[in-house]
């Protein structure tokens, strides 16, 4: 799914930069305020405790969604 500013080009760029900084796999949550199309919380499903929100219902669906389904 494509929206304008969606994150899904610069998502494996902020998972290296964790994995760089030892953030990953160690317990951590991160607040995808603005989750969007969830493509950060994608990226970042299998290595942080992930929580979501947006202004829009249908993001919040689309990106529990998607991040419950299996890859």
């Amino acid at each position: 799914m494509r929206f304008i500013g969606n994150k899904e080009a610069i998502a494996p760029v902020i998972r290296e930069m964790l994995e760089e900084k030892g953030l990953l796999h160690c317990d951590l949550t991160l607040f995808d305020a603005c989750c969007g199309t969830g493509a950060v919380a994608d990226a970042l499903k299998d290595a942080l405790n992930v929580k979501i929100n947006d202004l829009l219902e249908w993001s919040v669906t689309y990106t529990r969604g998607r991040l419950m389904a299996p890859k």
